[in-house]
This record gives C-alpha cells, structure tokens and sequence, in this order.
C-alpha cells in the first residue's frame, strides 16, 4: 500500500520536473529575447501587429474568393451568415469544439472578411442584425438593369440653354 503511494507520488514528481524545466526554457529563451531587443533598441511604436494566417485556408485569399462566390451564387436575396460561417466550416474542413467557437469565428473572422469586401464595394448587407442572434443577411451589389437605366434616364431635366454667358470674352 505505502509502496504504490510513493510510486504515485514519484510520476507526479517527475511529471511536474518536466513541467518546471519546460517553464525555465521558456524563461531563458524570453530572456534572451528581451536581452536582444534591448540591445537593438526596438521601439514598440515601430512593432507592427502580426496577423496569422499561416495558409490556414488555403492560398492566400482563399477565405475572402470563396465568401464573394458564395454571395454571388445566392443571388439578389443574399445569404444569411449563419448559412454562410457553416458552409466556410464545410469547405475549410475545420473543427470547432463547441458553439461559442463558431460564433467567436464568426465575429473574429468572417465578420472582418465580408467588412473588407463592403469597403471594396464588393458586397454589401441586405439586412444587419438589430438583435442578438438574428442574423445578419449579405449579398454582392446588384448591377442595375437596362430597364433600372431608362428608368434613370427619364428621370434627368433636359438640359436649359444659358440664358446669361459667364465668359469674360462674350459679348
């Protein structure tokens, strides 16, 4: 009985030895880190931000091509982002452990792509969401018809003659 609680007790020790020394690695290569940035005299003003991406979908711009062709194979009525973020997941095959994933990469990842294609006036929303949970409704922007043009047309004053010329050499 006693020799199991010390044969126990001894993996804990050596469980916990490797943890210690891990952690002490990782110091020493901190350490050394900060020893050459102190030297160099890097300005954190002068760090840029990193942002991963590590070919985690693809080639670069995979995420973004396959959202806009998404969006354009819905058509004018759009695609719901629920709809969407499960058909991302589907084709990126990636896994997520629970439902607050999926929402956090809903609102950390797909949110940003469709904002960056809106700015690039590449998609636009149908419908945002007022409330918490209803979602939001995106789709590429409509091209105007041939009848949404005569329309416009039809809807310009001719042009009136001049009645006074501003010219400086009329007469």
């Amino acid at each position: 009985m006693l020799v199991g609680e010390v044969e126990k007790l001894q993996g804990q020790q050596s469980r916990l030895q490797a943890k210690v020394d891990a952690l002490q690695a990782k110091i020493v290569a901190l350490d050394r880190t900060h020893a050459l940035m102190c030297d160099r005299a890097v300005h954190a003003a002068e760090v840029r931000s990193v942002r991963t991406w590590a070919q985690r979908y693809g080639h670069r711009g995979a995420l973004q091509d396959f959202v806009l062709n998404q969006l354009t194979q819905a058509g004018a009525g759009g695609m719901d982002v629920h709809t969407l973020t499960q058909r991302v997941i589907a084709k990126f095959e990636m896994t997520f452990d629970n439902p607050s994933e999926v929402q956090r990469f809903l609102r950390n990842t797909l949110r940003h792509v469709l904002i960056y294609l809106r700015e690039e006036g590449k998609a636009e929303p149908v419908h945002l969401a007022r409330t918490h949970g209803a979602p939001s409704v995106w789709r590429v922007p409509l091209l105007p018809t041939l009848a949404d043009l005569a329309a416009m047309t039809t809807q310009v004053p001719p042009n009136e003659p001049l009645k006074h010329s501003t010219h400086p050499h009329s007469s």
